[in-house]
């Protein structure tokens, strides 16, 4: 994946253009996770590091939402603990899931049972699934597979009981809830 470039001048420049007065500091699809699970730790603590700085450099203007190495759970432990208590995170992005692991799934149950003990705002960022290649009928993954992996992920968040299990934490879903509010009945 290419990754492109970012500064907070050229952001906070952008944000004055369109009248934005804050914005927050999140890392979308594809997430730290490029390579080996030591380039995802030190990819996610270099880009919490330089969002903080984003933050005190421009006050006010920034919040941050922490990135986490997952599916490293003791890495991304770590992180937790790091955002929370050195960089003072206004919550964390995660992915719809990690290489198909969705976030219900138990392999996460530590990282949640960490974010509801310290009430963390959790905005879910989607990503495309697995099965891409298959189901986006030619057309750009964000397109349709972005909201439909959102649904997927917070169906499956309620439906293993992560949710009810955590409820110090608030989530935050993407795009006007995807296909959640059309699908809600069905679910429920």
């Amino acid at each position: 994946p290419q990754i492109p470039g970012w500064s907070a001048e050229a952001h906070v420049a952008l944000m004055d253009r369109q009248g934005i007065a804050t914005s927050l500091l999140s890392v979308s699809s594809p997430g730290v996770h490029l390579a080996d699970p030591a380039a995802a730790r030190d990819l996610a603590r270099e880009v919490n590091e330089a969002g903080r700085r984003a933050v005190v450099d421009h006050p006010g203007r920034f919040g941050l939402f922490g990135s986490l190495p997952l599916p490293d759970v003791d890495a991304a432990m770590a992180e937790i603990a790091h955002c929370c208590d050195n960089l003072h995170v206004d919550g964390f992005v995660l992915l719809t899931h990690v290489s198909g692991t969705y976030l219900g799934d138990a392999a996460w149950e530590p990282v949640f049972r960490e974010l509801d003990r310290r009430g963390a705002c959790v905005f879910i960022h989607p990503t495309s699934p697995v099965c891409w290649e298959h189901t986006s009928l030619g057309r750009p993954r964000p397109m349709l597979e972005f909201l439909f992996d959102t649904t997927r992920a917070v169906v499956n968040l309620v439906l293993n009981g992560t949710v009810a299990r955590h409820p110090n934490l608030r989530i935050i879903v993407p795009h006007a809830g995807a296909t959640l509010p059309v699908i809600a009945d069905r679910v429920a």
